[in-house]
């Protein structure tokens, strides 16, 4: 879960990147590698089962779509024709994985060659490298009383979410700063933040793409032993 950050320039954002979570998340993940956080990896996933369980399906993305001003059937498949048994809904959840990168978030990079973290009770750091580039990116971590595992929410940009009733309730908090992934407010060709380190400072993805890739690398995070202590 992500809550609503207090900074101006993510408050409009948050339903967006929650969105692109669902769409793209899983991009970083075992990054602790025990039973609970492959657990974790795999709960994160449970909507596909496996990461881009897709990626074999021929999809023939339009040159442009049609402006509606209803929502769109979910099962009407981009040829027209709706899906009409469980198995077809792989392909079909395929294509609107590739609209929304085609016109909302920019594409979603393949899993990276190495991922690697530590995790204490107060910080979770996740280090990714692929094809020669490496980055790293950092969240801290608020306990509640008593003892593990916790369930966690993680809270975009640290500002904004009722941290008392939070752990309160006996749930863990994840303080993700999205900008150390992505920044704001950098030109289209000189993007800066841990994913363009990787990716590129003229990468066509997107920042709500790039906060969520990171928001999947916390998160998954958070079940390992030491956070659960």
């Amino acid at each position: 879960m992500i809550i609503r950050s207090g900074r101006s320039g993510l408050r409009s954002a948050t339903v967006m990147a929650a969105v692109a979570a669902l769409v793209i998340a899983g991009a970083v993940t075992g990054v602790v590698r025990t039973t609970l956080a492959e657990a974790a990896a795999g709960a994160m996933l449970a909507a596909t089962g496996v990461e881009d369980e897709g990626a074999n399906c021929a999809v023939s993305l339009p040159g442009s779509v049609p402006a509606t001003s209803r929502l769109p059937d979910p099962f009407k498949k981009i040829d027209g024709s709706r899906i009409t048994d469980k198995s077809q809904w792989t392909c079909r959840r395929e294509e609107i994985k590739r609209l929304a990168e085609q016109y909302v978030y920019g594409p979603k990079p393949a899993k990276p060659g190495s991922v690697s973290g530590t995790v204490s009770s107060s910080r979770i750091t996740v280090n990714v490298s692929d094809q020669g580039r490496s980055a790293s990116f950092s969240a801290t971590v608020q306990l509640p009383g008593g003892s593990g595992p916790f369930p966690a929410v993680v809270v975009l940009g640290g500002l904004g979410a009722d941290t008392s009733t939070i752990l309160g309730a006996g749930v863990a908090i994840i303080n993700y700063d999205p900008l150390a992934v992505g920044k704001e407010g950098t030109a289209r060709n000189n993007k800066q933040g841990a994913f363009y380190t990787i990716y590129g400072s003229g990468s066509s993805t997107g920042l709500l793409a790039a906060w969520s890739w990171g928001s999947a690398g916390s998160s998954t995070s958070s079940s390992s032993p030491a956070a659960a202590s």
